[in-house]
């Protein structure tokens, strides 16, 4: 009985601890679904994005080499298409700069806003050698500090200069240097650590055999859609068709009924400065190539072709392709693009005869056959990514070789990172352009860029002024000598030809400076 008791009283005295122990796990239940719920009600795409970084992350055990985008060269114009006699804007990394060459005849590079009150030193003028805001005169030179405030008293020098000297009245200034006819400039304003940091230089085009054309575009489509499209091969004879590389016995033609496997090798993985792959260009009932490609990615803007011929009279003769592809701003980015060839003979004769503008009618044909694809397949991407989190691994499928650069360049990105915009930039892509005028816009994206087919479209537009006045005249004057009818007749047929030479003119105006359609269903 004792025992029994004893036991009761044990039964007893735990009960309240048994039930403080379940109404302790019943808490932690609830708590658990609550937790449970809550994530739910956060959404499946927070948990679907987090798995696409976990996928996006690379497939190494190395920790990742984030890039430090500010400290690096950048190529941001040609020579031959600024105007030193005025300022001219620039955008890099989501940043506003501004081009002005000073009393030394040296380009400099300033932040594109005035210390005063942030106006566009862009909209500014040159004057004495030095850069002059003209919303209030501020005026600065080429250190970026500032010479003069027209609003301080004259009489006051001393609290003058005070004044000129605070750091607040200096514009930001950045490293410029020129070097192969572009200007580069320094995305940090560290004159010290520029120094530090080559120039991506293209050694070929300093060799003494070489001639080559240079083209500026800008784009509605970002950086990395612009290097992923530059550094693949295979898309010439389908998206270029008639167009690119017509007649080329080196190279890959544009020709859909010639499109070929591509045999690309890797040379170099993915490193921090890029990556590299070759292959040869041969006929399947040829025993030696015609010649040999190399392909490099120089991070984080340079795509270089170089094609080494191997057989024939032009045996050893380099031909290159290459491109800068530049970071403007999510979702638009500007290619610099240069092609040329040590071979001599009649392709360097050509190159040095036709007109630079004549030769940016087929570069402009080449970039806007891809325009509107690139354009839509990077919202295609990025929808993916941001509404069922899936990153281009998940997205792509790339089983052939020519598809072996791109995704090294895409293992690059997942290694070391996508561009670092400067504070304040929208990382969201622009609106889609469904307006193909606005897509395909030669005007904004090339022409106002280009020195040479801004000349050459007002020369284009003087014609066309020149031949309706001369087609009025001698209407005019067929007119006046009704009586004479056989006279009239020829004065009639001359102003209908007149006429038509300036339509012909004006049509081919907008067809090479404003607006081509491209639809390559019809090509």
């Amino acid at each position: 009985m004792r025992c029994r008791t004893c036991l009761h009283r044990c039964r007893m005295s735990s009960f309240p601890i048994r039930r403080a122990i379940q109404t302790t796990r019943t808490s932690e239940t609830q708590r658990a679904m609550a937790l449970r719920s809550r994530g739910n009600a956060l959404g499946w795409n927070a948990r679907t994005r987090a798995r696409a970084r976990a996928r996006a992350r690379p497939a190494t055990s190395e920790a990742p080499h984030i890039l430090d985008w500010e400290a690096q060269w950048y190529p941001v114009a040609f020579v031959e298409d600024l105007d030193d006699g005025r300022p001219t804007k620039t955008t890099l990394l989501g940043r506003d700069l501004v081009l002005w060459k000073d009393d030394g005849r040296q380009w400099r590079c300033f932040e594109d806003a005035c210390p005063h009150r942030q106006a566009p030193l862009s909209e500014g003028r040159l004057e004495n050698g030095q850069l002059q805001c003209t919303y209030h005169g501020w005026t600065f030179d080429r250190t970026g500090a500032c010479t003069r405030i027209p609003q301080l008293p004259k009489d006051e020098n001393k609290k003058n200069e005070a004044i000129l000297k605070q750091s607040k009245a200096c514009c930001r200034s950045y490293p410029c240097q020129v070097a192969q006819n572009t200007v580069f400039v320094f995305a940090k304003a560290d004159e010290t650590l520029a120094r530090t940091k080559p120039l991506p230089l293209v050694p070929l085009v300093d060799e003494a055999e070489y001639v080559g054309s240079t083209v500026v575009r800008e784009l509605p489509y970002g950086w990395d859609t612009l290097v992923e499209n530059v550094a693949d091969p295979s898309h010439v004879p389908f998206a270029h068709h008639g167009i690119q590389g017509k007649f080329s016995k080196h190279g890959i033609q544009g020709n859909r009924a010639k499109a070929v496997p591509i045999p690309m090798k890797v040379e170099e993985a993915v490193h921090a400065r890029g990556a590299t792959t070759t292959w040869d260009t041969k006929l399947p009932d040829e025993a030696m190539p015609r010649a040999s490609t190399r392909l490099e990615y120089g991070a984080p803007t340079a795509v270089t072709y170089i094609t080494e011929i191997k057989q024939g009279e032009f045996t050893g003769r380099k031909i290159l392709l290459h491109a800068y592809c530049i970071p403007i701003a999510p979702g638009r980015s500007k290619i610099l693009f240069r092609a040329g060839t040590t071979i001599g003979g009649f392709p360097a004769l050509l190159t040095k005869i036709l007109p630079r503008w004549y030769d940016h009618i087929q570069r402009n044909d080449i970039l806007t056959g891809d325009l509107v694809l690139l354009h839509k397949q990077e919202r295609l991407l990025r929808k993916a990514g941001d509404e069922e989190g899936r990153d281009w691994r998940s997205r792509f499928y790339t089983p052939a070789s020519a598809d072996i650069m791109v995704n090294l360049f895409r293992e690059w990105i997942d290694k070391y990172g996508p561009p670092t915009w400067a504070p304040g930039t929208s990382p969201h892509l622009p609106p889609e352009l469904e307006n193909r005028k606005q897509l395909l816009d030669l005007q904004s994206y090339h022409t106002n860029h280009c020195a040479s087919c801004r000349r050459a479209q007002k020369a284009f537009q003087a014609l066309v002024v020149v031949f309706g006045v001369v087609g009025m005249l001698l209407l005019g004057g067929g007119v006046a000598l009704a009586a004479k009818e056989r006279l009239a007749r020829v004065f009639a047929a001359s102003a209908v030809a007149a006429c038509l030479a300036s339509f012909a003119i004006w049509r081919a105006e907008r067809r090479i400076f404003v607006f081509t359609d491209y639809v390559h269903a019809y090509r």
